[in-house]
Order: C-alpha cells, then sequence, then structure tokens
C-alpha cells in the first residue's frame, strides 16, 4: 500500500467503524430507553424511525466514501459530527449525573465513538471522481 492509497483506506475503515459504533450506541439506547432520558416524544417507535433513517443515512455516506465520490469528505464530516454530538450530548447528562449510559460497556462505545470521530476528522478522503 502505497502513501496515496493509506488514506482513503484508513477514511473509509475508520468510516465503517464510526457507523458500527453509532448503530451499537443505538441498541443501547434502546436498552435505556434513551427517548424517556432525553425527554423525546414518541417513544419506541419515533426511536426506531429515527434509527432507521439516520443508519440508513450514514450507510449512504459509506458508499459515497467507498466508491470515492466528490462527496466523500463531506460525508466523513457528518459521521463525525454526528459521532462527536452523540458524544457531547451524552457527556453533559453524565455530568448533571443521570443514572443511564454509566455501565462500562456504554461509557466504552461513548469512548469509542469519539476517538474514532477525531480520528475520521484527521484522516478526511479525497475525492477521487465526480458523485
Amino acid at each position: 500500500m502505497t502513501p496515496a492509497t493509506a488514506q482513503p483506506i484508513a477514511a473509509r475503515r475508520l468510516y465503517l467503524v464510526n457507523l458500527a459504533l453509532l448503530a451499537t450506541h443505538q441498541v443501547d439506547a434502546a436498552y435505556w430507553h434513551e427517548w424517556d432520558v432525553f425527554g423525546v416524544p414518541g417513544g419506541l417507535p419515533f426511536f426506531l424511525v429515527f434509527t432507521l433513517g439516520a443508519v440508513a443515512l450514514l450507510a449512504v455516506g459509506l458508499v459515497r466514501i467507498a466508491e470515492g465520490a466528490r462527496t466523500a469528505r463531506t460525508w466523513a464530516l457528518l459521521c463525525a459530527g454526528v459521532g462527536l454530538f452523540t458524544v457531547a450530548l451524552h457527556t453533559v447528562f453524565l455530568v448533571i449525573d443521570r443514572e443511564a449510559f454509566w455501565e462500562p460497556a456504554s461509557l466504552a462505545v461513548l469512548a469509542g465513538i469519539l476517538v474514532t470521530s477525531v480520528g475520521q476528522l484527521l484522516r478526511l478522503p479525497r475525492a477521487a471522481r465526480g458523485g
């Protein structure tokens, strides 16, 4: 692997790992009834529709990055931004001592999202062709 190809491969891998961690976080969020923790109306049905849409949207970004699309950098920024927003929001609730998300596994997923999101920002893909 040459240095020129290492960055796109790293960008794809980081995006995939972050997407997997964000999806895993949503499983954890369902366990904690996140809609109640954050006071979001609609309960489980809204949460499921939101999660389906969010994962599908970010999956489109993974495809665009794998294709080397012109928009790959934007998709990577979106995924990293979602990750950082997720961590920031949960950090606020952890600081005010909510009971949810204090399990070691929950904290490990959030830490993984933080590290991977920062990694994405450091390894943004370069556009290879139109799209």
